[in-house]
């Protein structure tokens, strides 16, 4: 009678040892796979996030733009203050002071796209509120019954502005300002 052996064969060894090494293989490739493919996801993700941002920034220029020639057409309402405009002749607003106001109205309508576009970025919200403080003498003159209409972040770049504004102003001894 032949004996059988309770110990494993050689070849047997061998077939555990390349199945274990296979399996282990397999692992590492599927780990290293996996983290390619992770890469490549955020890749991707960020690549389209450049490219929103991108189309955003784009689209904001494209609104800055039109008011900017706006302004070039009409010129003569960006060259003056609202002081120097000639508010009423006979009982009636004039043409001028009207437009005035409208172009004002159409640089915050810009402002405000721009905002809800890119987001108060902080090279927009110093280009808005140079321009208000180009146009303050109205803003917070007679356009100031309209300011609670814009947005909340135009709200707060006109009350800092305004803030600046009478903070330069000399202070009178006998009350008020000298303005």
């Amino acid at each position: 009678m032949i004996a059988v052996s309770s110990s494993p064969t050689v070849l047997g060894d061998i077939a555990d040892v390349v199945t274990a090494a296979s399996t282990f293989g397999l692992a590492i490739i599927a780990i290293v796979s996996a983290r390619v493919a992770y890469q490549t996801y955020k890749s991707s993700e960020r690549q389209k996030n450049e490219e929103i941002q991108a189309t955003k920034s784009a689209k904001a220029k494209e609104i800055w733009t039109g008011y900017l020639r706006l302004a070039f057409e009409n010129s003569n309402l960006t060259r003056k203050s609202f002081t120097d405009i000639p508010r009423k002749v006979d009982g009636q607003f004039t043409e001028e002071s009207e437009k005035y106001e409208w172009f004002v109205a159409h640089m915050f309508f810009a402002a405000e796209e721009i905002l809800a576009v890119v987001g108060p970025q902080p090279e927009w919200l110093k280009t808005i509120k140079n321009q208000i403080r180009y146009y303050i003498d109205y803003i917070d003159g007679d356009g100031k019954v309209y300011n609670e209409t814009y947005d909340k972040v135009i709200q707060n770049l006109i009350a800092e502005v305004v803030s600046e504004r009478q903070s330069e102003q000399p202070s009178n001894p006998l009350g008020g300002s000298r303005a």
